[in-house]
């Protein structure tokens, strides 16, 4: 039976800053090792919350129970990703608690996956597909967040971060939505965060290859919703994964930034959002750090175009 990815939903920091609202942002782009070329790099705005990051992930997941009409009773599971889980496990604690609790959720078994840092998502979404495989869950809520704590670390070399969660749902049953056509994925256990673009990219050129046990290519996607890297980097690396620059999502790159591994499904919601998808319509959902590349190819079938979330006070 197909798995249908429905329910794409995402909230945001609430407050939204120019790039150059950053603190110390001369000795930042000193650090990071960057020309003051805005445009060059797509710096644009970032988005920051004032309330626990936890929350991004309730105000998501609301959301995608909303769309899905699937009540909290009716999930089998729960997945939730971050590329840093914030403090120890106390704070875990605390936060899976706040999380279920919000949602309704307190009877799912819930499991919380991280390590592959802006890939986690993703990744937690293939895990998600191989659990409905089993035959043992019909619906499974899949969310993730993540919130930088330190101002002075949003600024990297390769992107501005920004505060967020996303999340959807993952069923057996044909819901409006997306089916899942493929899933990619390629690992380097010695990868480094000074491997740099070119391993990479050869990373994200040895997971397409998959594509072709579904017999697709990377030409025949309409749309890639991928990581809001700078721009010069994310072009040359999917390019070199084998997608054409017109293939690209790279509208929020300059609006929201990186928002860790929420990037996909936010670019993938605002896509959908900015017009009708028809059904059939291939799409891209791809995220890559130093050692991993995931990535999904989605079939856009019934309503697939929903409005994206708002920014919204968490506090």
């Amino acid at each position: 039976m197909d798995t249908t990815i429905a329910g794409v939903a995402y909230s945001l920091g609430e407050d939204a800053h120019d790039w150059d609202e950053l603190p110390d942002v001369d000795g930042a782009l000193t650090r990071a090792g960057l020309s003051r070329e805005p445009e060059l790099w797509g710096w644009g705005q970032y988005r920051r919350t004032r309330g626990l990051p936890v929350d991004l992930a309730v105000a998501s997941a609301r959301r995608t129970l909303a769309e899905t009409g699937v009540i909290p009773g009716d999930i089998d599971a729960v997945l939730l990703c971050a590329a840093v889980f914030p403090g120890g496990v106390d704070e875990h604690r605390a936060d899976t608690h706040r999380f279920l609790n919000s949602l309704g959720l307190d009877h799912a078994p819930l499991l919380g996956l991280t390590l592959s840092r802006c890939a986690t998502l993703v990744c937690g979404i293939r895990l998600a597909d191989d659990m409905l495989a089993s035959g043992r869950y019909r619906h499974i809520l899949v969310a993730s967040f993540d919130a930088i704590r330190d101002e002075h670390a949003r600024l990297a070399s390769f992107a501005l971060f920004s505060d967020a969660g996303a999340s959807c749902l993952l069923s057996r049953e044909p819901l409006p939505g997306y089916r899942l056509v493929a899933s990619v994925a390629a690992m380097q256990a010695t990868a480094g965060a000074s491997d740099g673009l070119d391993a990479g990219g050869r990373l994200a050129a040895q997971a397409n290859r998959q594509l072709s046990h579904a017999r697709l290519q990377p030409s025949q996607l309409d749309k890639v919703c991928h990581d809001n890297l700078f721009l010069p980097i994310l072009s040359m690396r999917e390019q070199m994964a084998g997608f054409a620059r017109p293939q690209l999502y790279l509208d929020n790159v300059p609006r929201l930034g990186h928002c860790f591994g929420c990037d996909p499904l936010i670019n993938l919601a605002d896509h959908a959002a900015s017009a009708p998808l028809p059904d059939g319509a291939l799409l891209g959902v791809y995220s890559g750090t130093p050692g991993v590349r995931a990535g999904l190819v989605l079939q856009a079938r019934g309503a697939s175009a929903v409005r994206p979330s708002q920014s919204r006070s968490l506090s």
